[in-house]
């Protein structure tokens, strides 16, 4: 009978045991409950900064065409200008400088608006899939069943 009392009395003394467990289950529960949460506001901020950028880049782009415009003009109109004696080379050549500077920030930008955009690409979640894989799914679709 000593055994018996023995396990009889073993729940009591382990309750306390128990309740901790779950004290420490319910914190874990909360503490992951916590870190989804962060998770998700640090995604809808990463795309949000994603989409940011990419409107931002694409503006600037904008901008940076007109001015590409104004200036591919302007290096036509110096140059008729030089053709028909009315100046001087070196506007003509000054026009091509400003033209090649403005073709260089606008080509630069463009790098810019694509990082941006595989920035966004990345902050939804989008994965990556490389021109060997691509061949080796396109190679098995091909082949005979």
């Amino acid at each position: 009978t000593w055994s018996y009392g023995g396990s009889l009395l073993a729940p009591i003394f382990t309750a306390g045991r128990i309740a901790g467990q779950v004290q420490v289950a319910e914190a874990q529960q909360q503490q992951a409950l916590l870190n989804y949460q962060q998770a998700i506001q640090t995604a809808f901020a990463e795309v949000e900064d994603g989409l940011v950028d990419v409107r931002k880049s694409r503006e600037l782009m904008a901008v940076q065409e007109q001015q590409v415009d104004a200036l591919r003009r302007y290096a036509y109109l110096a140059q008729l200008r030089y053709d028909n004696g009315y100046t001087s080379y070196l506007e003509v050549v000054d026009a091509q400088r400003n033209l090649f500077n403005a073709e260089l920030a606008l080509a630069q930008n463009q790098g810019g608006v694509l990082l941006a955009l595989i920035g966004l690409y990345k902050a939804i979640g989008g994965g990556w899939v490389t021109e060997a894989e691509a061949l080796a799914s396109s190679s098995t679709d091909e082949e005979p069943g």
